[in-house]
């Protein structure tokens, strides 16, 4: 079996493997570039490539969680955006699960984005790329954190800090910015009360 290995025509950051001719796959050169001589003695390329490419997206892994904490979703996507194949990914996040805590980390944005001033709204769309929990389970966990009453509060601070409510204009003005905020109408109308 020819292996062959060159840099991308398309982007300069990626390697081609071709195995006899064909091409086979498409790595990050950051990630393999200590392995490029290793990758041309392979006997068996395809399941000593597959052994290989878990290893690395595991490393890859550890890597990002040094940095700052991830959900398993966001892994799966950094994963699958550096060109590992499912397997691949599957086998990092099976390995570093015992390091990911999904849901104290967001319930620890959720926190910290109410203490910004973020309604409820804006947060369960922040969160919600941030994860693959359904709409209801992060609305609850968004419910338990904050009541109707702190809301308000949060949306009054809000308001005097930025706004003179003296007229209609200046009240319509501070309900559209409650409103982009992510807060609810309700909860608009009444802080402006």
């Amino acid at each position: 079996m020819k292996v062959k290995i060159s840099n991308s025509e398309k982007n300069s950051r990626e390697l081609e493997i071709y195995l006899d001719g064909k091409l086979f796959q498409i790595v990050k050169k950051n990630l393999y570039k200590r392995h490029i001589v290793t990758l041309r003695k392979f006997k068996n390329f395809k399941e000593e490539f597959s052994l290989l490419e878990q290893k690395i997206s595991y490393q890859y892994a550890l890597s990002l969680l040094a940095r700052r904490d991830y959900t398993a979703f966001e892994i799966r996507k950094k994963l699958s955006e550096k060109y590992f194949s499912p397997k691949a990914v599957d086998y990092a996040l099976t390995k570093v699960k015992p390091y990911l805590r999904d849901e104290e980390l967001i319930k620890r944005i959720i926190r910290s984005e109410l203490d910004r001033g973020n309604g409820p709204k804006k947060i369960l769309f922040k969160i919600k790329k941030r994860c693959d929990y359904s709409f209801e389970i992060l609305q609850s966990w968004i419910d338990n954190a904050t009541s109707k009453e702190f809301q308000i509060e949060k949306a009054k601070v809000l308001v005097e800090r930025r706004y003179e409510l003296t007229d209609q204009k200046s009240r319509q003005r501070a309900y559209r910015f409650l409103l982009s905020r992510g807060y609810t109408y309700e909860i608009a109308i009444d802080a402006l009360k």
